[in-house]
């Protein structure tokens, strides 16, 4: 009988071998720690003795010219930022390192960047570097406030601040036409306590029964802690006072399992609509919400500050909730927010990270905590003046969070451990003033998309009406955004709008207009006046020490540098748009304004937008003034309804999308 083979030989002999070369690498190692006796290996334990790291350069020295002495640079939040000037890592010998790795750009707050130094014996050093980002400080738009109102005064901080900072206390001051007999507002100081990003203050306007309207009531920020923030573009802030009835203006929130959403669920139990409402006279306001769409069946009236219903008879689809808000000298102004209950719900999980904000989908939830129409899970900013632009994508590959840099002796390694990525991911942001909101307009969010446009096609046939056969948009999409928190009814915003490349010129030699879609329920050029204009610029590459390629557009405190014209070339446009104006398409005046438009070309080739056909939004049967052309997607009377095919079309949409990206 032959005898049977041993089949471990194979497996010894490789662990031999495994054993020899773990040797061989040890007396190498050994080696080089004690040349002169390699046969007695001396093991090496001693890690680098230290990692010492230069500020990064990239800061831009007139503004950011702050360093504590400790290492801890003061960068600009506008631009990315290069982590550091040299790094030298002590050892047997010291080694200097160039880091080539920017970050950024990188929203206020402070900021961790964890390094590790490596040796051939693989004993480890490790050093922390903290960048420290200030954010900007600007009050609040300015306001009307009547006799017998109360005025409210905020200050905004564009981001939390860093975290030695804390708290902190700015001083203002009170000035102004207005006399001691009508208001009370004194002199103090805005406290901002940890992680807070806006606090106010409140005085009531006397009703002194003198005719002396358009008296000013001036509040003026004092010195700003250096290390804590910088001044804004909006540093002073006017109440002037009227002595006729204004308006009463609200919010709309809904809430479900207690948490803000806009995604509702069958089996989250109740769903309650809150109203966030102001009058600027002091007056009481009526609540009536009987216009909500008629599928949702009230449970407590619709006569209150807040509107709730049961969820889990309801079919998947669209419902618009509709408030209006009266005082007791019969103005009044109407507001709607728009549902939507998915067919399913997305499956999150904690080993996906859909906006790349270092929080897992699981974490974040389908919730919507800013209410800009973005859920949780899919909304890298919490900035409410900012907003996604564009879909996901690597904006600059040369941004990075991590890296490993290698000589023949060390391998150094940084990663840095706070939010970097958002605004790599999402650079081409759209902003608005400090104190308003900006939210996903209901045309961009019924087309299930987390960023602010959509295709023109999209719009076309969401809307039903086509575009001119002559024009095409100058790349593809139109922006869909609402802007609401207005001071008052009527007033102006300013929004930013970077564009992702420089606007070219017409096949026929004109210039490029801005389309927008109006109250009129058509497509119209943007309608300019002293309250509406757009203004364009480069990019702005700034006063920095080194080149920024890939910076952002002008902020609000460098306007000036914005032209009064629709420019060839240019890649940042300034618009100014009325509350119920020409341009905001819901049509009514109440502290809102929704804007859906953008830069188009005439095309020579004739159409290139798709047509619509088939089931389209029927909006509003009520065609008053104040319920005009809104997006009603509701599964009932109550506000119009949308077919059977253009809403299975839309659901299908909206799941897919939502899956695909909690599946990636």
């Amino acid at each position: 009988m032959p005898q049977q083979a041993n089949s471990s030989k194979p497996f010894i002999s490789a662990i031999m071998a495994g054993l020899l070369v773990c040797s061989l690498h040890a007396t190498a190692i050994a080696a080089l720690n004690d040349p002169d006796n390699p046969t007695s290996p001396v093991v090496d334990t001693t890690p680098p003795s230290a990692i010492s790291i230069n500020k990064p350069i990239g800061f831009d020295p007139n503004r950011y010219d702050k360093d504590d002495g400790a290492n801890r640079p003061i960068v600009s939040p506008d631009f990315k930022t290069q982590i550091a000037e040299t790094v030298e890592v002590a050892d047997e010998n010291t080694i200097t390192f160039s880091p080539t790795g920017n970050v950024g750009p990188l929203l206020p707050g402070t900021h961790i960047i964890n390094w590790t130094a490596t040796d051939l014996g693989f004993n480890s050093r490790t050093a922390e570097q903290t960048l420290e980002v200030l954010p900007a400080l600007n009050l609040g738009l300015d306001q009307v406030v009547a006799e017998g109102g109360t005025a409210v005064v905020t200050a905004y901080l564009s981001g939390t601040a860093p975290d030695a900072s804390y708290p902190i206390t700015v001083p203002y001051t009170v000035s102004g036409t207005a006399s001691i007999a009508d208001h009370s507002a004194v002199d103090s100081s805005f406290v901002f306590n940890a992680g807070v990003t806006q606090t106010s203050f409140s005085f009531p306007i006397n009703i002194d029964g003198i005719s002396d309207a358009g008296e000013t009531v001036v509040i003026t920020l004092g010195a700003i802690p250096a290390n804590a923030a910088f001044a804004g573009h909006k540093t002073t802030h006017t109440i002037t006072i009227t002595e006729t009835n204004q308006a009463p203006l609200a919010q709309l929130f809904a809430m479900q399992a207690s948490e803000q959403t806009r995604v509702i669920s069958t089996d989250a139990g109740t769903v309650t609509l809150s109203a966030e409402a102001y009058d600027a006279n002091g007056d009481t306001i009526l609540y009536d919400w009987s216009a909500s769409d008629n599928a949702l069946v009230p449970t407590s009236g619709t006569n209150g500050s807040s509107f709730t219903f049961e969820a889990q008879d309801l079919n998947p689809g669209f419902y618009t909730i509709r408030l209006s808000v009266s005082d007791a000298g019969g103005l009044s102004s109407t507001y709607d927010l728009l549902l939507v209950l998915p067919q399913s719900q997305p499956q999150l999980t904690d080993s996906r990270d859909s906006d790349d904000d270092n929080t897992d989908d699981l974490s974040e939830g389908i919730y919507d905590n800013d209410n800009d129409g973005i859920p949780n899970y899919l909304d890298a900013l919490s900035t409410p003046t900012l907003i996604q632009a564009f879909e996901p994508y690597v904006f600059d590959a040369s941004l990075k969070q991590s890296d490993t840099l290698v000589t023949d002796n060390i391998e150094l390694k940084w990663e840095i451990t706070t939010t970097a990525s958002n605004l790599i991911v999402y650079p081409l942001l759209i902003s608005t003033e400090p104190g308003l909101h900006i939210n996903l307009g209901p045309t961009t969010f019924a087309s299930a998309n987390n960023y602010a446009r959509i295709s023109s096609s999209t719009a076309e046939q969401l809307r039903g009406i086509p575009l001119s056969d002559n024009i095409v948009s100058t790349d593809g999409q139109v922006l869909d955004i609402e802007i609401t928190h207005l001071p008052q009814a009527g007033s102006n915003a300013r929004i930013i709008i970077p564009q992702a490349a420089p606007l070219p010129a017409s096949q026929n030699g004109t210039t490029p207009e801005f389309v927008i879609f109006s109250s009129q329920d058509s497509w119209d050029t943007f309608s300019t006046d002293s309250n509406n204009h757009i203004a364009t610029d480069v990019k702005d590459d700034g006063d920095m020490i080194v080149e920024e390629e890939d910076s952002y557009c002008s902020g609000f405190d460098e306007v000036a540098s914005y032209t009064s014209t629709l420019g060839t070339g240019d890649e940042c446009l300034l618009i100014t748009i009325q509350d119920g104006g020409p341009n905001d398409y819901d049509g009514v005046a109440n502290g809102n304004i929704r804007l859906m438009g953008g830069v188009f070309i005439t095309s020579a080739s004739g159409s290139t937008s798709s047509q619509t056909n088939g089931e389209t939004f029927s909006g509003n049967n009520d065609t008053s003034t104040e319920t005009l052309n809104r997006l009603d997607l509701g599964t009932g009377s109550g506000g119009g309804s949308l077919g059977l095919t253009s809403l299975l079309c839309l659901m299908t949409l909206l799941l897919f999308r939502r899956r695909n990206t909690s599946a990636q």
